[in-house]
């Protein structure tokens, strides 16, 4: 199985890197072996949801497959039940997509300006598929180093013609004054957090101080189970930062932070806009192996 090509993926979306990880279950559904056919399902899921293992998406993936499967019989039946859900997973996620735009779209208005960081899969098909509804608007975003794919959110909107202002990371104020709706990814979420780019919690605070109102744009398989923690996140590489920096002087460098859930309007998903109280009633089955190995990890 190829692990590489999703751990090493720092520029992609979580939407992006989740439909990798489907092609990987499809592509070994039919290489599962004779004898423990459900043991070696349980470690290509591993392996996907530890590729990046503070990707809630990829977790949820690996926890639906080995959810909905587990009862098959036999290799066959296994196999046919991984393609039959990973189907699924894609269907459900291409309906979502297209929810989550009109849910947007009643939060605009022609000529609104549009504040973001990073660049999110989600957040960049929702707007260019608003920008094909003849909706004008603006962007504000800014560079979002160290991998700076805030440059490549900025050239892909500004190839399908939406107005695009880009600026440093640390003009996170004057995005925000520039802004009337700030709209930010996850890579994951629950009833406590968001989880997203470094700068996320900065700019909600900003945000909140000049009156704007922010919004996290996620489709639900986003949301974290209850009593699920994913691992803390490591120290990345120092020279993504400085190259040959001197050796007197620490570098830290961390993608991801968690941001209040208070500090958010709401949560734009396929259900609507969510609160904190909708969020606190959501129940999802979690398999018992994945969470266990989970727990080991992290001890």
């Amino acid at each position: 199985m190829n692990q590489i090509n999703l751990s090493s993926d720092n520029l992609s979306g979580a939407s992006e890197v989740v439909d990798k990880a489907c092609d990987i279950f499809e592509q070994h559904a039919d290489e599962l072996p004779g004898e423990e056919p459900l043991q070696a399902l349980r470690d290509i899921a591993w392996q996907i949801a530890a590729a990046q293992p503070r990707m809630a998406p990829l977790f949820n993936l690996a926890n639906a497959v080995l959810t909905i499967c587990q009862d098959s019989q036999d290799r066959d039946e296994l196999s046919v039940c991984i393609k039959e859900t990973v189907l699924s997973i894609r269907e459900h996620k291409k309906s979502a997509e297209k929810s989550i735009v009109q849910h947007c779209r009643s939060l605009l208005s022609d000529g609104v300006v549009i504040g973001t960081i990073s660049r999110s899969s989600m957040i960049m098909n929702t707007l260019v598929s608003l920008s094909q509804e003849e909706i004008l608007f603006s962007v504000v975003l800014t560079e979002s180093r160290p991998m700076d794919e805030g440059r490549q959110a900025a050239t892909e909107l500004a190839d399908v013609q939406i107005p695009v202002t880009f600026m440093v990371d640390a003009a996170v104020q004057a995005l925000v004054k520039k802004s009337d709706i700030l709209l930010v990814g996850a890579d994951a979420f629950s009833e406590r957090a968001v989880t997203n780019k470094i700068g996320t919690h900065a700019l909600a605070l900003t945000a909140q101080h000049y009156g704007k109102p922010m919004y996290c744009i996620s489709t639900m398989d986003k949301f974290l189970p209850k009593n699920i923690q994913l691992p803390a996140e490591p120290q990345h590489a120092a020279h993504e930062i400085w190259q040959q920096a001197p050796q007197s002087i620490s570098i830290w460098n961390h993608y991801f932070e968690r941001t209040p859930i208070s500090l958010f309007e709401g949560i734009v998903t396929e259900k609507g806009c969510l609160e904190k109280n909708a969020l606190v009633k959501i129940q999802k089955p979690v398999d018992p192996w994945l969470t266990e190995k989970l727990r080991a990890e992290a001890s």
